[in-house]
């Protein structure tokens, strides 16, 4: 079975629905979550290619935390990472909680070259994304 643009339109408005009645920490999990799977088109995948693509969206021990700096979904942080990161401080993509490194409550360069030292292994990763 294939994903059709009128499903994936659905799945959208009934996220829009539920993020206007949900509590915010429910509207930040939408919105965290909702960012990454937006930069895909789903109409058009079949069922078992769009469940690989939401099996990326958890990472195995930050189920319920962020994992800073990991932005493209593969659950490691590379210079994939760092340029997704880039991409959002220049506004190209959607901006991600976990692409703010340094919690300074926006996305810029300095982000994503603290993300591309993580990748590189010449810094440790952080934390701060998830305050």
């Amino acid at each position: 079975m294939v994903i059709t643009q009128a499903q994936a339109d659905a799945i959208k408005a009934f996220l829009d629905r539920l993020r206007a009645a949900a509590p915010a920490a429910l509207r930040f999990a939408i919105d965290r979550e909702r960012a990454r799977i937006e930069r895909e088109p789903w109409a058009g995948l079949t069922m078992d290619e769009a469940v690989e693509q939401l099996d990326l969206l958890s990472c195995e021990g930050f189920e319920d935390a962020l994992f800073c700096g990991e932005i493209t979904g593969d659950c490691r942080i590379t210079a994939s990472d760092a340029l997704a990161v880039l991409r959002i401080a220049v506004g190209t993509i959607a901006s991600v909680a976990e692409a703010d490194l340094d919690g300074s409550g926006s996305v810029t360069a300095s982000d994503a070259l603290q993300t591309l030292r993580i990748a590189v292994g010449t810094q440790a990763n952080v934390t701060t994304c998830n305050d």
